[in-house]
């Protein structure tokens, strides 16, 4: 486990949980928000009305992008 940095005072942390010895060669990667709520970690949109805080310690659209460019459609076999 892998605990980010503090980016902003926002009352949350995350944590990151890498898994790499997984069936095939395969793993995965896991982010723990701890104090957040129901939100999109890193939007701009200012929704946490009703909804619990939202984290800004992890830009969760980034993180996804930069996963899905570590791939090809030629490499799924499509």
């Amino acid at each position: 486990m892998t605990a980010l940095p503090h980016l902003a005072d926002d009352g949350t942390s995350v944590e990151r949980w890498d898994y790499a010895e997984c069936a095939a060669g395969s793993g995965f990667v896991f982010y723990k928000i701890l104090g957040g709520g129901h939100t999109w970690p890193g939007s701009p949109l200012n929704l946490s009305r009703g909804l619990g805080r939202k984290s800004r310690d992890l830009d969760a659209s980034r993180v996804m992008v930069d996963f899905f460019n570590g791939y090809s459609v030629a490499e799924a076999g499509w």
